[in-house]
């Protein structure tokens, strides 16, 4: 559990939010008009985009231009507080019932 919470912690906003509105990578490059493969380097970390990719990816996802540096940043910067108050258990405790 603590090995997937690091890799969802990893991944970055833009795939996040592209996930939340459960578009293929495909479909998120044709609504920017980006090159698919563009996408996904992007996603993996593997191109650092220029700001006008940025700002095309934002207003794809429906997202303010300014909110654009944020999307390459780990998803973990960009969400909400988990329901816990970031309490995380360490491994191989047990939480008590409520």
């Amino acid at each position: 559990m603590l090995r997937l919470t690091q890799e969802r912690e990893r991944r970055l906003r833009l795939t996040l939010e592209r996930e939340r509105r459960r578009w293929s990578r495909a479909e998120l490059a044709r609504r920017a008009r980006l090159n698919p493969a563009t996408v996904g380097l992007i996603e993996a970390g593997r191109l650092q985009p220029y700001p006008v990719q940025l700002a095309k990816l934002a207003v794809a996802l429906g997202l303010a231009k300014t909110e654009a540096p944020t999307l390459v940043e780990p998803a973990c910067l960009s969400q909400a507080p988990p329901r816990d108050g970031g309490l995380q258990s360490e491994p191989g405790m047990t939480q008590r019932g409520r």
